[in-house]
């Protein structure tokens, strides 16, 4: 924890200029140190020096997403590629999402995403932006944010992401139920991962998003960081919330696990943990059965589908054409690699299943065709699997809203 505390004084230092580190050091890493000790930040003391916002815990639920960016004008283009896969992480995600609070970069798409999900009755979750009190030179405040709370400084600083770590923790949030986000961003972008990651959180980065989430990911000295995630691509990204758990999930994973066995029926004598039935399944591995069938209504939405009680008992199942099959086999990729980086995996040339460690972390594009192929069997499977437990998928209306 030292290391990462004197990484964060250096890098502080270096945004704020040696008179502003000077001033403002000893209350900031105050606060972080008393942050990684449970029994300090107790205390009436360190309470004091590091008071929560006013209001704080009306907004400020479990779970947290904390999404940090690029605001710069030169990026400002280029951010606008990331709206959709970052509308489709959050158009399933329940709790707080917490962002810069303006109109720029990252930031303002947060708050254009929130804007139009909450005008289609699909927003479920509460946008919390910090930015300091003084008028901004290079943007504004975004009044579609849910709340902004404001810092007593003059332009953005690392005081608001610490200040946004205050307000977590004080009122009773753990870093485990804390994700950070990075795609592109500055130094201050950096000081907010570098924080997240000395405090315990999973720090997401989306790799070839350029700048400091290239930088970090390309780092040696956070190469074992277990809590970093690199997000191979923006499908990837989509899927880095959980799906909400559906009613279905039970059945329906222990389902797919029961087809996946007859597939590798000739591997039975394997002592992969994955291979075996049902009752003797691990509870992460059955987790993870789970977790592929609540994301299954979204992925089907995503290409047009929907899924609705069996309404003839004789009715045939539907059968997705070739080109529906990639579409789905690409997103149940994207999934697949989500929850995996989720639990601890990391990519590695070999395959290691007591290292969490995986060849096939990648990007569809960089999948071998015999791992495709995988996906493309487990989405042919899906209309069957689902009228097992009397549900059918049928095409949506052209038009109509998922």
């Amino acid at each position: 924890m030292s290391k990462a505390l004197d990484s964060l004084r250096q890098l502080f230092a270096s945004i704020t200029g040696p008179e502003g580190a000077a001033k403002r050091e000893s209350r900031m890493f105050n606060c972080i140190d008393g942050m990684t000790d449970g029994r300090r930040f107790a205390t009436k003391q360190f309470t004091k020096e590091c008071e929560p916002s006013a209001g704080s815990k009306s907004y400020l639920n479990a779970p947290v997403l904390i999404i940090c960016g690029g605001t710069a004008a030169e990026a400002e283009k280029s951010m606008r590629q990331y709206k959709e896969p970052l509308r489709a992480a959050l158009e399933q995600f329940k709790g707080t999402v917490i962002s810069g609070g303006t109109r720029a970069g990252i930031p303002g798409l947060l708050g254009e995403i929130a804007a139009e999900l909450k005008a289609n009755g699909r927003k479920k979750f509460k946008l919390v932006g910090y930015l300091p009190n003084a008028k901004l030179k290079h943007a504004r405040a975004d009044e579609r944010y849910d709340k902004l709370f404001r810092t007593p400084d003059h332009d953005f600083s690392p005081a608001q992401p610490l200040q946004n770590w205050i307000d977590l923790l004080a009122n009773g949030l753990k870093p485990s139920e804390v994700t950070v986000l990075g795609i592109n961003g500055g130094p201050l972008a950096e000081f907010e991962c570098r924080l997240a990651l000395a405090l315990g959180a999973k720090t997401a980065l989306l790799r070839d998003s350029g700048r400091v989430a290239d930088a970090l990911l390309a780092d040696e000295d956070l190469a074992d960081e277990r809590n970093l995630i690199a997000l191979p691509d923006t499908a990837t990204l989509a899927f880095l919330v959980p799906a909400e758990r559906s009613e279905f999930r039970q059945s329906m994973g222990r389902k797919m696990h029961e087809n996946y066995l007859q597939d590798q029926v000739r591997k039975r004598e394997s002592k992969e943990p994955n291979l075996v039935p049902w009752g003797r399944l691990l509870p992460g591995l059955k987790e993870s059965n789970c977790e592929q069938a609540d994301a299954m209504r979204g992925i089907l939405n995503q290409t047009g589908f929907e899924i609705r009680k069996k309404r003839h008992a004789r009715a045939k199942a539907v059968k997705f054409s070739d080109a529906q099959v990639e579409a789905l086999a690409r997103l149940e990729h994207a999934r697949w690699n989500a929850e995996r980086l989720r639990d601890g995996w990391k990519y590695g040339p070999q395959k290691d299943i007591n290292k969490k460690i995986s060849p096939y972390l990648v990007a569809w594009e960089d999948l071998p065709a015999r791992i495709r192929e995988f996906d493309r069997k487990a989405v042919r499977a899906w209309p069957q699997l689902l009228a097992e437990v009397g549900l059918e998928i049928f095409r949506r209306r052209t038009g109509a809203r998922p």
